[in-house]
């Protein structure tokens, strides 16, 4: 329906997979899409933190860990205990992942009416570079025929600015 997204601030689509977005003075080019330059607001550094774990599964775990412990050292069995210090380790476990969630980096194109489109990559020094390199684009006023070309896949984010038959990759 029409209305669904009528009041949310952002419409943000995150592409994964290899893409190449070719940008020229006129053009924002990736996959079937076609942008006017002129209508592609900014680019920018998206970072996204992940908590993989809910508070719920962690709590359960601690209670399971207290439960088995406090049992075995109780009933003075080895099983019992054995599996208490397991869940032990799977606890400790789980809370380091959760304390240390996973990053998400990407290259977020800001389009009209608050749209943007997010490409993922591991890669955050390629996507910083990409980033400082499309701003000496959009400001130099020389050759109108330059293109930029930015390869952005899971592990690695390039650029390479030259004419359409001579990229050079930064």
């Amino acid at each position: 329906m029409a209305t669904d997204n009528l009041f949310n601030k952002s419409a943000d689509e995150i592409i994964k997979g290899s893409n190449i977005i070719s940008i020229t003075k006129r053009t924002v080019r990736f996959g079937s899409d076609v942008y006017q330059f002129k209508n592609v607001t900014g680019f920018g550094l998206f970072i996204e933190s992940s908590t993989r774990i809910p508070k719920i599964i962690l709590n359960l775990a601690t209670l399971f860990t207290a439960i088995s412990l406090i049992g075995g050292m109780t009933a003075q069995t080895s099983g019992v205990l054995v599996v208490g210090l397991f869940s032990l380790i799977l606890t400790i476990v789980l809370y380091s992942i959760n304390n240390n969630p996973a990053k998400i980096y990407g290259l977020k194109l800001y389009l009209p009416a608050n749209e943007s489109k997010i490409f993922i990559s591991q890669d955050d020094q390629g996507i910083r570079n990409i980033i400082a390199n499309l701003y000496e684009f959009m400001e130099t006023e020389d050759d109108i025929n330059k293109i930029a070309t930015i390869t952005i896949d899971q592990r690695h984010a390039q650029i390479g600015i030259g004419y359409a038959e001579n990229i050079n990759p930064r």
